[in-house]
């Protein structure tokens, strides 16, 4: 008799092992009157909590009606700061909602939560992004001035390549006389090695028709690696090695040699609107030293437009000799669209 129920015990301990896969545990929202509300919660946003009881369709609820949140999968969580973090829902401690944000509990208030969505309903990736500026100046009267300022940004990003394409020009005049023309053109592919590491082949043209040289034509290849990156802030460096030629512009004298090439690239995000970006690039060679520094702050006025201040040095260690100078400045205020 004995064995008989420990039989059918035993059996009854293997179905439920056999079910035990199909179980779903169902995702919590406890409510400010008590009440729990079980099923898959799919998203959060527009202050509301999207769920799918198994009962019945998916309905939203208001998230000033929410004490606490339980999910088991993980979500991409935006905060009411701008911050954007892969967490999970782990129910409240102390008044607080708690995410579990890299195997660490993190506490944030209901009203922090900007949004979350289940990174497997995201769609996939845009390859392309880009942006272009725009800035424009006239002036009349005693003195007619006209200054025009373009740049266009493209970036192409796949599995294992990423492509870039940097264009930009600019003109001034004063009394329909032209004092500054510049065109410059810079294309780089980067065979991706590692999430934080690539190798790249970039090529440089840069047309300054009131500067030392006309045209600075410049071929590298080189290594890149990701030195920091968090939410706020992220710097790349590279470093490599190619070949210059240039062409001075009073004389045609043409000249080429050996380069090495140094780059670094940063974005701060300092408040949910403002973006401050630096860029150095440094050519050096035995005849001259070529350096350019772009640094800008960026002010959102809507997720696609933005105001842009700008301002770049750029500096030659030799000139040919007459009026040429060895650095070059320019400020900009631009008008900034994300494609």
């Amino acid at each position: 008799m004995h064995s008989h129920h420990l039989r059918n015990r035993l059996v009854l301990f293997v179905i439920a092992l056999t079910l035990l896969p199909g179980i779903t545990f169902a995702d919590k929202l406890l409510m400010q009157n008590g009440d729990i509300i079980t099923g898959n919660i799919s998203k959060i946003v527009d202050s509301k909590v999207y769920i799918n009881p198994s009962y019945g369709d998916e309905y939203a609820v208001n998230m000033d009606e929410v004490i606490s949140i339980e999910a088991e999968n993980s979500f991409d969580v935006e905060l009411a700061d701008g911050r954007k973090i892969e967490a999970q829902f782990a129910g409240a401690t102390d008044g607080e909602q708690t995410l579990i944000v890299e195997d660490s509990p993190m506490g944030i208030g209901m009203s922090e939560l900007a949004a979350a969505t289940d990174p497997l309903d995201a769609p996939p990736p845009d390859p392309w992004d880009g942006t272009g500026e725009f800035g424009f100046v006239n002036t009349t009267g005693n003195t007619e001035t006209v200054a025009l300022n373009m740049r266009l940004n493209f970036t192409r990003t796949g599995e294992r390549w990423r492509h870039r394409f940097t264009g930009t020009a600019m003109t001034t005049s004063e009394d329909n006389i032209k004092d500054n023309e510049r065109y410059t053109m810079e294309v780089q592919s980067d065979r991706k090695l590692t999430d934080k590491s690539w190798l790249f082949g970039a090529f440089r043209w840069d047309a300054d028709k009131f500067g030392s040289y006309d045209p600075q034509l410049s071929l590298t290849a080189g290594y890149g690696h990701q030195l920091m990156k968090s939410e706020r802030h992220e710097l790349k460096g590279e470093i490599g090695a190619g070949y210059r030629s240039l062409t001075e512009t009073d004389s045609n004298h043409e000249s080429s040699e050996a380069i090495a090439r140094f780059l670094l690239d940063d974005w701060w995000q300092i408040f949910k609107s403002t973006r401050w970006t630096n860029r150095l690039l440094v050519e050096a060679g035995s005849s001259n030293t070529f350096s350019q520094f772009n640094t800008g702050l960026a002010f959102s006025m809507t997720d696609r437009m933005a105001v842009k201040l700008g301002f770049e040095i750029r500096n030659n260690t030799e000139v040919p000799p007459g009026d040429s100078k060895h650095t070059d400045t320019i400020s900009t205020v631009n008008l900034v669209y994300d494609f």
